[in-house]
């Protein structure tokens, strides 16, 4: 538990326990502060949490890498992907923050909660029901990833990791673009 300001000299942990208090940014009275609620999970580059932020469950993605510099231009991206407005078929960033002092970046994301496609492939999920729910599931869920792709294309943005493990799926089955750190944008001609 207890509180970890990014403002602050002390050194951040690895991990955080639930319930710790992060403020990621802070300027005179305003701040954004979320709580940790749990870890979803940690990979090579990032661990993920489970978060509550202005009311809301979110998840947290810190990268681990000494090396952020690669980072600018997924943060970069996944802004302007999410605002003004945002796609319903591409992971929402609704805050990205560089520590310098601390060298750790945060990603804060919405809060998908259905695995990714690849789990609901190896599991069967993606092919539960009868013959025409199948289809319909399979089409609709092609439809939404090609939604999201139309979305990024409009945008010069060349997603350039597509698999299954970079497609989150809520738990009704609507899928999300996620994990844009190997994406170029060009421009739109």
């Amino acid at each position: 538990g207890g509180e970890w300001t990014c403002n602050s000299l002390v050194v951040a942990p690895r991990y955080y326990a639930s319930g710790t208090q992060l403020v990621l940014w802070q300027q005179g009275t305003d701040s954004i502060a979320c709580t940790v609620q749990d870890t979803l999970g940690s990979g090579a580059t990032a661990t993920v949490y489970r978060v509550t932020y202005a009311g809301k469950m979110c998840a947290l993605k810190v990268f681990k890498d000494k090396d952020l510099t690669h980072l600018g231009q997924e943060a970069s991206l996944m802004l302007m992907l999410s605002h003004p407005k945002s796609h319903p078929n591409v992971l929402r960033a609704d805050f990205v923050w560089y520590e310098q002092r601390t060298n750790k970046m945060f990603f804060l994301l919405e809060l998908v909660d259905g695995d990714d496609l690849q789990t609901w492939m190896d599991d069967e999920r993606l092919y539960a029901g009868t013959m025409e729910q199948q289809q319909a599931k399979l089409i609709s869920i092609t439809d939404q990833i090609a939604g999201g792709q139309r979305h990024l294309h409009g945008l010069g943005i060349l997603h350039q990791d597509n698999k299954p493990e970079n497609v989150l799926m809520t738990k009704q089955g609507k899928p999300l673009l996620a994990d844009l750190g190997v994406a170029t944008q060009g421009t739109v001609e």
